[in-house]
Protein backbone atom coordinates (compact mmCIF):
# COMPACT_ATOMS: atom_id res chain seq x y z
CA UNK A 1 0.00 0.00 0.00
CA UNK A 2 2.78 2.43 0.94
CA UNK A 3 4.59 1.86 -2.36
CA UNK A 4 1.40 2.51 -4.34
CA UNK A 5 0.97 5.74 -2.40
CA UNK A 6 4.52 7.09 -2.67
CA UNK A 7 4.77 6.44 -6.41
CA UNK A 8 1.87 8.81 -7.11
CA UNK A 9 2.60 12.46 -7.84
CA UNK A 10 1.96 15.00 -5.08
CA UNK A 11 -1.21 16.52 -6.65
CA UNK A 12 -2.76 13.05 -6.91
CA UNK A 13 -1.89 12.27 -3.28
CA UNK A 14 -3.47 15.51 -2.12
CA UNK A 15 -6.58 14.86 -4.16
CA UNK A 16 -7.00 11.31 -2.82
CA UNK A 17 -6.39 12.59 0.72
CA UNK A 18 -9.13 15.18 0.25
CA UNK A 19 -11.44 12.44 -1.01
CA UNK A 20 -10.54 10.18 1.92
CA UNK A 21 -11.43 12.87 4.45
CA UNK A 22 -14.74 13.45 2.70
CA UNK A 23 -15.45 9.69 2.56
CA UNK A 24 -15.15 9.46 6.35
CA UNK A 25 -17.75 12.21 6.68
CA UNK A 26 -19.99 10.44 4.17
CA UNK A 27 -19.74 7.23 6.19
CA UNK A 28 -20.71 9.03 9.39
CA UNK A 29 -23.75 10.56 7.70
CA UNK A 30 -24.77 7.29 5.99
CA UNK A 31 -24.94 5.60 9.40
CA UNK A 32 -26.23 8.48 11.52
CA UNK A 33 -29.04 9.86 9.34
CA UNK A 34 -31.11 6.62 9.19
CA UNK A 35 -30.50 6.05 12.91
CA UNK A 36 -31.67 9.59 13.65
CA UNK A 37 -34.75 9.05 11.48
CA UNK A 38 -35.50 5.83 13.37
CA UNK A 39 -35.25 7.74 16.66
CA UNK A 40 -37.89 10.10 15.27
CA UNK A 41 -40.28 7.22 14.59
CA UNK A 42 -39.34 6.22 11.04
CA UNK A 43 -40.22 2.64 10.15
CA UNK A 44 -38.96 0.44 7.30
CA UNK A 45 -41.03 2.31 4.72
CA UNK A 46 -39.78 5.73 5.81
CA UNK A 47 -36.19 4.49 5.92
CA UNK A 48 -36.61 3.15 2.40
CA UNK A 49 -37.90 6.54 1.27
CA UNK A 50 -34.91 8.20 2.93
CA UNK A 51 -32.53 5.96 0.98
CA UNK A 52 -34.53 6.64 -2.17
CA UNK A 53 -34.11 10.40 -1.80
CA UNK A 54 -30.36 9.94 -1.32
CA UNK A 55 -29.94 7.87 -4.51
CA UNK A 56 -32.56 9.54 -6.71
CA UNK A 57 -30.24 12.34 -7.96
CA UNK A 58 -27.82 9.78 -9.42
CA UNK A 59 -30.62 8.28 -11.49
CA UNK A 60 -32.55 11.39 -12.51
CA UNK A 61 -30.20 14.38 -12.39
CA UNK A 62 -26.74 12.80 -12.39
CA UNK A 63 -26.26 13.24 -16.13
CA UNK A 64 -26.62 17.01 -15.76
CA UNK A 65 -23.90 16.91 -13.12
CA UNK A 66 -21.79 15.21 -15.76
CA UNK A 67 -22.49 18.11 -18.13
CA UNK A 68 -21.23 20.51 -15.46
CA UNK A 69 -18.10 18.39 -14.99
CA UNK A 70 -17.36 18.69 -18.71
CA UNK A 71 -18.05 22.44 -18.92
CA UNK A 72 -16.26 23.67 -15.80
CA UNK A 73 -12.81 23.31 -14.28
CA UNK A 74 -13.08 20.06 -12.36
CA UNK A 75 -11.03 21.21 -9.36
CA UNK A 76 -13.13 24.34 -8.99
CA UNK A 77 -16.33 22.31 -9.33
CA UNK A 78 -15.21 19.89 -6.60
CA UNK A 79 -14.44 22.80 -4.28
CA UNK A 80 -17.87 24.30 -5.00
CA UNK A 81 -19.58 20.96 -4.25
CA UNK A 82 -17.75 20.67 -0.93
CA UNK A 83 -18.62 24.24 0.03
CA UNK A 84 -22.30 23.66 -0.75
CA UNK A 85 -22.29 20.38 1.19
CA UNK A 86 -20.71 22.23 4.10
CA UNK A 87 -23.55 24.77 3.96
CA UNK A 88 -26.25 22.05 3.82
CA UNK A 89 -24.74 20.12 6.72
CA UNK A 90 -24.17 23.30 8.71
CA UNK A 91 -27.81 24.28 8.28
CA UNK A 92 -28.94 20.80 9.30
CA UNK A 93 -26.78 20.89 12.44
CA UNK A 94 -28.22 24.29 13.34
CA UNK A 95 -31.75 22.97 12.87
CA UNK A 96 -31.01 19.94 15.05
CA UNK A 97 -29.49 22.08 17.76
CA UNK A 98 -32.45 24.45 17.93
CA UNK A 99 -35.36 22.03 17.88
CA UNK A 100 -37.18 19.02 16.42
CA UNK A 101 -36.40 18.14 12.80
CA UNK A 102 -39.28 16.37 10.97
CA UNK A 103 -38.72 13.55 8.50
CA UNK A 104 -39.42 15.70 5.39
CA UNK A 105 -36.43 17.87 6.33
CA UNK A 106 -34.26 14.74 6.53
CA UNK A 107 -35.55 13.70 3.12
CA UNK A 108 -34.56 17.10 1.76
CA UNK A 109 -31.08 16.89 3.28
CA UNK A 110 -30.60 13.38 1.85
CA UNK A 111 -31.67 14.59 -1.60
CA UNK A 112 -29.44 17.68 -1.60
CA UNK A 113 -26.41 15.74 -0.38
CA UNK A 114 -27.07 13.04 -2.98
CA UNK A 115 -27.37 15.67 -5.71
CA UNK A 116 -24.06 17.31 -4.80
CA UNK A 117 -22.40 13.92 -4.41
CA UNK A 118 -23.51 12.91 -7.91
CA UNK A 119 -21.86 16.03 -9.37
CA UNK A 120 -18.69 15.48 -7.33
CA UNK A 121 -18.51 11.82 -8.39
CA UNK A 122 -18.53 12.72 -12.09
CA UNK A 123 -15.98 15.49 -11.53
CA UNK A 124 -13.72 13.07 -9.65
CA UNK A 125 -13.84 10.52 -12.48
CA UNK A 126 -12.88 13.26 -14.95
CA UNK A 127 -10.26 15.01 -12.79
CA UNK A 128 -8.15 12.11 -11.48
CA UNK A 129 -6.72 11.10 -14.91
CA UNK A 130 -5.32 14.64 -15.28
CA UNK A 131 -3.25 14.22 -12.09
CA UNK A 132 -1.44 10.97 -12.96
CA UNK A 133 0.33 9.39 -15.89
CA UNK A 134 -1.74 6.87 -17.82
CA UNK A 135 0.39 4.00 -16.51
CA UNK A 136 -0.53 4.99 -12.94
CA UNK A 137 -4.31 5.03 -13.39
CA UNK A 138 -4.83 1.64 -11.71
CA UNK A 139 -2.58 2.64 -8.83
CA UNK A 140 -4.46 5.91 -8.32
CA UNK A 141 -7.89 4.29 -8.63
CA UNK A 142 -6.79 1.53 -6.25
CA UNK A 143 -5.79 4.06 -3.60
CA UNK A 144 -9.04 5.96 -4.14
CA UNK A 145 -11.04 2.74 -3.75
CA UNK A 146 -9.15 1.91 -0.56
CA UNK A 147 -9.95 5.35 0.84
CA UNK A 148 -13.61 4.92 -0.06
CA UNK A 149 -13.90 1.48 1.56
CA UNK A 150 -12.13 2.52 4.75
CA UNK A 151 -13.99 5.81 5.03
CA UNK A 152 -17.52 4.87 3.99
CA UNK A 153 -17.67 1.26 5.22
CA UNK A 154 -15.32 1.09 8.22
CA UNK A 155 -14.28 4.26 10.01
CA UNK A 156 -17.17 6.52 9.04
CA UNK A 157 -20.14 4.29 9.96
CA UNK A 158 -18.59 3.19 13.26
CA UNK A 159 -17.81 6.79 14.20
CA UNK A 160 -21.21 8.03 13.05
CA UNK A 161 -23.15 5.52 15.13
CA UNK A 162 -21.00 6.12 18.22
CA UNK A 163 -21.14 9.91 17.94
CA UNK A 164 -24.91 9.89 17.55
CA UNK A 165 -25.16 8.20 20.93
CA UNK A 166 -23.03 10.97 22.44
CA UNK A 167 -25.04 13.78 20.85
CA UNK A 168 -27.37 13.93 17.88
CA UNK A 169 -25.56 16.85 16.23
CA UNK A 170 -22.03 15.47 16.55
CA UNK A 171 -21.79 13.16 13.48
CA UNK A 172 -23.31 15.79 11.22
CA UNK A 173 -21.12 18.57 12.60
CA UNK A 174 -18.01 16.46 11.98
CA UNK A 175 -19.31 15.62 8.51
CA UNK A 176 -19.41 19.37 7.83
CA UNK A 177 -15.85 19.70 9.13
CA UNK A 178 -14.64 17.02 6.70
CA UNK A 179 -15.92 19.08 3.78
CA UNK A 180 -14.04 22.10 5.11
CA UNK A 181 -10.84 20.05 5.33
CA UNK A 182 -11.42 18.69 1.84
CA UNK A 183 -11.74 22.22 0.46
CA UNK A 184 -8.47 23.19 2.16
CA UNK A 185 -6.67 20.20 0.62
CA UNK A 186 -8.11 20.75 -2.86
CA UNK A 187 -7.04 24.39 -2.69
CA UNK A 188 -3.40 23.29 -2.30
CA UNK A 189 -3.44 21.63 -5.72
CA UNK A 190 -1.78 24.07 -8.09
CA UNK A 191 -4.14 25.90 -10.41
CA UNK A 192 -2.01 24.97 -13.39
CA UNK A 193 -2.81 21.30 -12.86
CA UNK A 194 -6.47 21.60 -13.80
CA UNK A 195 -7.32 21.75 -17.47
CA UNK A 196 -9.30 24.45 -19.20
CA UNK A 197 -13.06 23.85 -19.28
CA UNK A 198 -14.23 22.22 -22.48
CA UNK A 199 -17.15 24.57 -23.10
CA UNK A 200 -19.68 24.17 -25.88
CA UNK A 201 -19.82 26.09 -29.15
CA UNK A 202 -23.62 25.93 -29.21
CA UNK A 203 -24.08 28.00 -26.04
CA UNK A 204 -25.29 27.43 -22.51
CA UNK A 205 -29.07 27.25 -22.83
CA UNK A 206 -31.27 24.21 -22.10
CA UNK A 207 -31.12 23.03 -25.71
CA UNK A 208 -27.32 23.02 -25.61
CA UNK A 209 -27.32 21.11 -22.33
CA UNK A 210 -29.62 18.41 -23.70
CA UNK A 211 -27.48 18.29 -26.83
CA UNK A 212 -24.50 17.52 -24.59
CA UNK A 213 -26.48 14.69 -23.00
CA UNK A 214 -27.42 13.26 -26.39
CA UNK A 215 -23.79 13.44 -27.53
CA UNK A 216 -22.68 11.31 -24.57
CA UNK A 217 -25.44 8.76 -25.24
CA UNK A 218 -24.45 8.51 -28.92
CA UNK A 219 -20.81 8.07 -27.97
CA UNK A 220 -21.55 5.26 -25.52
CA UNK A 221 -23.77 3.52 -28.06
CA UNK A 222 -20.93 3.28 -30.59
CA UNK A 223 -18.22 2.44 -28.02
CA UNK A 224 -18.67 -1.30 -27.40
CA UNK A 225 -16.19 -1.69 -24.53
CA UNK A 226 -17.77 1.09 -22.46
CA UNK A 227 -21.30 -0.09 -23.25
CA UNK A 228 -20.40 -3.67 -22.28
CA UNK A 229 -19.02 -2.47 -18.94
CA UNK A 230 -22.17 -0.45 -18.17
CA UNK A 231 -24.56 -3.26 -19.10
CA UNK A 232 -22.52 -5.84 -17.19
CA UNK A 233 -22.41 -3.61 -14.11
CA UNK A 234 -26.20 -3.23 -14.31
CA UNK A 235 -26.69 -7.01 -14.46
CA UNK A 236 -24.37 -7.60 -11.50
CA UNK A 237 -25.96 -4.79 -9.47
CA UNK A 238 -29.45 -6.11 -10.20
CA UNK A 239 -28.65 -9.44 -8.54
CA UNK A 240 -26.20 -8.10 -5.96
CA UNK A 241 -28.73 -5.62 -4.57
CA UNK A 242 -31.13 -8.53 -4.11
CA UNK A 243 -28.55 -10.47 -2.12
CA UNK A 244 -27.66 -7.44 0.00
CA UNK A 245 -31.32 -6.80 0.76
CA UNK A 246 -31.76 -10.26 2.31
CA UNK A 247 -28.32 -10.53 3.91
CA UNK A 248 -29.64 -10.02 7.48
CA UNK A 249 -32.15 -12.84 6.95
CA UNK A 250 -29.43 -15.03 5.41
CA UNK A 251 -27.20 -14.46 8.44
CA UNK A 252 -29.99 -15.59 10.78
CA UNK A 253 -31.79 -18.36 8.90
CA UNK A 254 -29.04 -19.93 6.79
CA UNK A 255 -25.93 -19.29 8.89
CA UNK A 256 -27.74 -19.56 12.23
CA UNK A 257 -26.22 -16.33 13.51
CA UNK A 258 -27.25 -12.99 14.95
CA UNK A 259 -26.52 -9.33 14.29
CA UNK A 260 -22.82 -9.92 14.96
CA UNK A 261 -22.67 -12.51 12.16
CA UNK A 262 -24.34 -9.98 9.87
CA UNK A 263 -21.75 -7.37 10.83
CA UNK A 264 -18.92 -9.86 10.20
CA UNK A 265 -20.37 -10.61 6.77
CA UNK A 266 -20.14 -6.93 5.85
CA UNK A 267 -16.69 -6.60 7.40
CA UNK A 268 -15.40 -9.63 5.48
CA UNK A 269 -16.50 -8.13 2.18
CA UNK A 270 -14.99 -4.75 3.02
CA UNK A 271 -11.69 -6.31 4.11
CA UNK A 272 -11.49 -8.23 0.86
CA UNK A 273 -12.22 -5.00 -0.97
CA UNK A 274 -9.29 -3.20 0.65
CA UNK A 275 -6.91 -6.07 -0.20
CA UNK A 276 -8.25 -6.26 -3.74
CA UNK A 277 -7.88 -2.52 -4.35
CA UNK A 278 -4.20 -2.69 -3.45
CA UNK A 279 -3.53 -5.88 -5.42
CA UNK A 280 -5.26 -4.51 -8.53
CA UNK A 281 -2.51 -1.95 -9.13
CA UNK A 282 0.13 -4.70 -9.21
CA UNK A 283 -1.95 -7.05 -11.34
CA UNK A 284 -2.63 -4.25 -13.84
CA UNK A 285 1.08 -4.24 -14.74
CA UNK A 286 0.84 -7.91 -15.73
CA UNK A 287 -2.69 -8.24 -17.11
CA UNK A 288 -4.68 -6.36 -19.72
CA UNK A 289 -7.85 -4.58 -18.63
CA UNK A 290 -10.14 -7.30 -20.10
CA UNK A 291 -8.11 -10.01 -18.33
CA UNK A 292 -8.37 -8.22 -14.98
CA UNK A 293 -12.12 -7.79 -15.53
CA UNK A 294 -12.44 -11.54 -16.19
CA UNK A 295 -10.52 -12.28 -13.00
CA UNK A 296 -12.88 -9.94 -11.14
CA UNK A 297 -15.94 -11.75 -12.50
CA UNK A 298 -14.47 -15.11 -11.47
CA UNK A 299 -13.80 -13.88 -7.92
CA UNK A 300 -17.26 -12.35 -7.49
CA UNK A 301 -19.09 -15.31 -8.98
CA UNK A 302 -17.18 -18.06 -7.20
CA UNK A 303 -17.24 -16.17 -3.90
CA UNK A 304 -21.00 -15.79 -3.92
CA UNK A 305 -21.52 -19.42 -4.97
CA UNK A 306 -19.46 -20.51 -1.96
CA UNK A 307 -21.62 -18.32 0.29
CA UNK A 308 -24.85 -19.70 -1.21
CA UNK A 309 -24.08 -23.41 -0.84
CA UNK A 310 -21.81 -23.64 2.22
CA UNK A 311 -24.14 -22.92 5.13
CA UNK A 312 -21.07 -22.46 7.36
CA UNK A 313 -20.19 -19.11 8.89
CA UNK A 314 -16.41 -19.18 8.42
CA UNK A 315 -16.72 -20.44 4.85
CA UNK A 316 -19.29 -17.72 4.12
CA UNK A 317 -16.95 -15.06 5.54
CA UNK A 318 -14.17 -16.33 3.27
CA UNK A 319 -16.50 -16.32 0.27
CA UNK A 320 -17.58 -12.75 0.97
CA UNK A 321 -13.96 -11.67 1.33
CA UNK A 322 -13.35 -13.15 -2.13
CA UNK A 323 -16.31 -11.20 -3.53
CA UNK A 324 -14.84 -8.05 -1.98
CA UNK A 325 -11.56 -8.73 -3.77
CA UNK A 326 -13.47 -9.26 -7.01
CA UNK A 327 -15.53 -6.09 -6.71
CA UNK A 328 -12.35 -4.07 -6.14
CA UNK A 329 -10.70 -5.69 -9.15
CA UNK A 330 -13.80 -4.81 -11.16
CA UNK A 331 -13.93 -1.23 -9.90
CA UNK A 332 -10.25 -0.46 -10.46
CA UNK A 333 -10.07 -2.23 -13.84
CA UNK A 334 -13.28 -0.87 -15.36
CA UNK A 335 -12.80 2.67 -14.01
CA UNK A 336 -9.26 2.88 -15.40
CA UNK A 337 -10.35 1.28 -18.69
CA UNK A 338 -13.23 3.74 -19.10
CA UNK A 339 -10.97 6.68 -18.24
CA UNK A 340 -8.53 5.63 -20.97
CA UNK A 341 -11.23 5.12 -23.56
CA UNK A 342 -13.18 8.31 -22.84
CA UNK A 343 -12.09 11.63 -24.38
CA UNK A 344 -11.19 14.19 -21.71
CA UNK A 345 -14.04 16.50 -22.69
CA UNK A 346 -16.61 13.72 -22.32
CA UNK A 347 -15.54 12.08 -19.06
CA UNK A 348 -18.04 13.81 -16.78
CA UNK A 349 -21.07 12.93 -18.90
CA UNK A 350 -19.79 9.44 -19.70
CA UNK A 351 -19.39 8.58 -16.02
CA UNK A 352 -22.79 10.02 -15.11
CA UNK A 353 -24.46 8.02 -17.89
CA UNK A 354 -22.62 4.89 -16.77
CA UNK A 355 -23.98 5.33 -13.23
CA UNK A 356 -27.51 5.93 -14.48
CA UNK A 357 -27.40 2.58 -16.29
CA UNK A 358 -25.55 0.56 -13.66
CA UNK A 359 -27.26 2.02 -10.56
CA UNK A 360 -30.74 2.42 -11.99
CA UNK A 361 -31.50 -1.24 -11.33
CA UNK A 362 -30.70 -1.13 -7.60
CA UNK A 363 -34.25 -0.49 -6.32
CA UNK A 364 -35.66 -3.17 -8.63
CA UNK A 365 -33.06 -5.70 -7.54
CA UNK A 366 -33.73 -5.07 -3.86
CA UNK A 367 -37.45 -5.70 -4.28
CA UNK A 368 -36.94 -8.79 -6.43
CA UNK A 369 -34.40 -10.18 -3.96
CA UNK A 370 -36.91 -9.90 -1.15
CA UNK A 371 -39.64 -11.59 -3.20
CA UNK A 372 -37.36 -14.45 -4.25
CA UNK A 373 -36.16 -14.98 -0.68
CA UNK A 374 -39.71 -14.98 0.67
CA UNK A 375 -40.75 -17.65 -1.85
CA UNK A 376 -37.69 -19.94 -2.03
CA UNK A 377 -35.32 -18.89 0.75
CA UNK A 378 -32.62 -16.25 1.26
CA UNK A 379 -29.91 -18.54 -0.15
CA UNK A 380 -31.28 -18.23 -3.70
CA UNK A 381 -30.42 -14.52 -4.28
CA UNK A 382 -26.81 -15.38 -3.38
CA UNK A 383 -26.85 -18.27 -5.85
CA UNK A 384 -28.22 -16.01 -8.59
CA UNK A 385 -25.63 -13.27 -8.04
CA UNK A 386 -22.96 -15.97 -8.08
CA UNK A 387 -24.10 -17.21 -11.49
CA UNK A 388 -24.54 -13.79 -13.12
CA UNK A 389 -20.83 -12.74 -13.28
CA UNK A 390 -19.81 -16.14 -14.64
CA UNK A 391 -22.38 -15.84 -17.43
CA UNK A 392 -20.92 -12.43 -18.32
CA UNK A 393 -17.40 -13.80 -18.84
CA UNK A 394 -17.82 -14.37 -22.62
CA UNK A 395 -18.41 -10.62 -23.07
CA UNK A 396 -14.83 -9.89 -22.01
CA UNK A 397 -12.88 -13.04 -22.88
CA UNK A 398 -12.76 -12.02 -26.54
CA UNK A 399 -12.09 -8.32 -25.99
CA UNK A 400 -8.67 -6.80 -26.55
CA UNK A 401 -6.94 -3.86 -24.89
CA UNK A 402 -4.52 -2.81 -27.59
CA UNK A 403 -3.23 0.64 -28.56
CA UNK A 404 -6.23 1.27 -30.81
CA UNK A 405 -8.55 0.86 -27.82
CA UNK A 406 -6.93 3.56 -25.72
CA UNK A 407 -9.09 6.49 -26.81
CA UNK A 408 -12.29 6.67 -28.79
CA UNK A 409 -12.75 10.00 -30.57
CA UNK A 410 -16.06 11.71 -29.96
CA UNK A 411 -17.62 15.11 -30.12
CA UNK A 412 -17.96 17.10 -26.91
CA UNK A 413 -20.59 19.39 -28.31
CA UNK A 414 -23.85 19.13 -30.14
CA UNK A 415 -22.92 19.91 -33.71
CA UNK A 416 -20.05 17.51 -34.38
CA UNK A 417 -20.20 13.91 -35.52
CA UNK A 418 -19.53 10.96 -33.23
CA UNK A 419 -16.75 8.79 -34.58
CA UNK A 420 -17.12 5.05 -34.16
CA UNK A 421 -14.16 3.28 -32.53
CA UNK A 422 -11.93 0.72 -34.12
CA UNK A 423 -12.73 -2.63 -32.58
Amino acid sequence: MWRNWTELDRPARRFITASAVSFVGDGMRYAALPLLAAQHGAGPTELGVLLGFATLPFLVLGIFGGVLADRMRRRSLLIACDVLRLVVMGGFVLALATGHVPLPVMYGVAFLMGLLESVATSATFAFLPTLVAEKDLERANGMSSTALLLGRQFVGPLAGAALLEAGRTLPFALDAVTFLLSVALLATIARGVEEEPVGNPTGNGPRAVFADVRASARWMRVTPHVLAIAVSAAVINLFNSGALAVQPDFAERVLGGNSMVYALMMASSALGGVLGAQAAATLATRLTSPALVCLALLCVGSGYLVVAVSGLQLVAFAGLALTGVGFSFWGVATTSWRQRLTPAGLRGRADALHRMISWGVLPVGSVLGGLVAARWGSWLPFLLVGCAPLLLLPLFLRRKDGPTDRMVPADTGATQTVTAPAD
